[in-house]
């Protein structure tokens, strides 16, 4: 007889659940045998963010992704600027979250969820981390959007009309 597989399905992803990496504490709560690394994606306000648990007595969340381009002067020095302004304030306000790395627009930090890390726990702590960034993702967004939109297009004029 083969041994079942269990999955636990976050979202639309079934990932694996390995039984033998669970065991009872003394007080009967499940608790990891033995702790290890874990990595896994989402998406949040159509950014692709990775995430991985550091395993060990004191646990760590890395959150990391990328947000977009970075305009060039010569395609939009003023979106440039906006979104030059608005990553210096976030940084300011935030400590250091958003970065340009070759080009691109990411963001990135480290939050301690609470010890054992559950599910709730690692939600809170990627709430806890995301909810203040919120405003400046948004900002970032709109301007991406108008840049990725292009110029506003000019009315044509009519044959025979004269420009006033």
């Amino acid at each position: 007889m083969e041994p079942r597989q269990f999955s636990l399905i976050l979202g639309n992803e079934r990932l694996p659940l390995d039984l033998h990496a669970v065991a009872a504490d003394a007080e009967g709560r499940l608790a990891g045998a033995k702790a290890r690394d874990i990595a896994f994606r989402f998406t949040y306000r159509h950014i692709p963010l990775s995430v991985r648990i550091r395993a060990g007595d004191s646990p760590v969340v890395e959150i990391q992704g990328q947000i977009g381009p970075m305009p060039f002067s010569a395609e939009s020095a003023s979106a440039r600027v906006t979104l030059t302004a608005v990553l210096a304030a976030a940084n300011e306000h935030l400590g250091e979250t958003f970065r340009v790395v070759g080009g691109r627009i990411r963001i990135s930090g480290t939050v301690a969820p609470d010890n054992p890390v559950t599910a709730v726990g690692l939600v809170t702590a990627l709430t806890a981390f995301l909810l203040p960034r919120k405003p400046y993702l948004t900002i970032i967004d709109s301007v991406l959007a108008q840049l990725a939109a292009g110029p506003p297009r000019r009315p044509r004029q009519r044959a025979g009309m004269a420009k006033t």
